[in-house]
């Protein structure tokens, strides 16, 4: 049984839902491989500061899977700089 609290999971170990990790996961694979052109993560105009901020937040919760999703944008950001 899936126990919530604003939007973490606070069962054994605090973590985030599934559904968003893997939405978020397909937009950073989306964005590194075809750009950012029309993607979006949550209101924010501003793409690159919405995803750091939600992998911020995921590694507050979740410091492996937190890590994983800033290294992946780091690449995102390191390739926005060469174009």
């Amino acid at each position: 049984m899936q126990q919530e609290v604003t939007g973490i999971i606070v069962n054994q170990q605090f973590n985030l839902s599934r559904k968003t990790l893997k939405a978020f996961r397909a937009t950073l694979y989306q964005i590194e491989r075809e750009g950012s052109s029309g993607k979006k993560w949550g209101n924010s105009t501003n793409l690159i500061a919405a995803i750091t901020g939600f992998a911020n937040y995921v590694a507050m919760v979740n410091p492996n899977k937190g890590a994983e999703f800033l290294a992946s944008i780091e690449r995102i950001k390191q390739k926005c700089d060469r174009s």
